[in-house]
């Protein structure tokens, strides 16, 4: 299959204006890439902000059993890890009420 026949330029015309069209589809593509990069970006931000908001909710405790679980400690090493805790609060009780 052969080019059709140049006739008055706009053969060649027609090729440029096809060109420029293609070249303003790939800018449109490559900044529609970089739209949805960035898109990911602040997707990210807001599900660490979001986890943040719901441990704020916690007690630093809380937050701390929390973030053992989601580390797979077991049921048995966050019990020793709160009682340890439990200890702590209530020795600081005591010495607060001897004071």
């Amino acid at each position: 299959m052969s080019c059709p026949p140049k006739t008055g330029g706009s053969y060649h015309g027609s090729k440029w204006k096809t060109f420029n069209r293609i070249e303003h589809i790939l800018r449109v593509a490559s900044d529609l890439i970089d739209e949805v990069a960035r898109l990911k970006g602040v997707e990210e931000k807001c599900k660490v902000l979001k986890g943040r908001v719901f441990l704020n909710q916690f007690t630093f405790v809380e937050q701390q059993v929390f973030e053992l679980t989601l580390d797979g400690y077991s049921g048995r090493e966050m019990q020793l890890i709160l009682s340890k805790e439990e200890t702590t609060i209530k020795s600081q009780d005591k010495i607060s009420y001897a004071n």
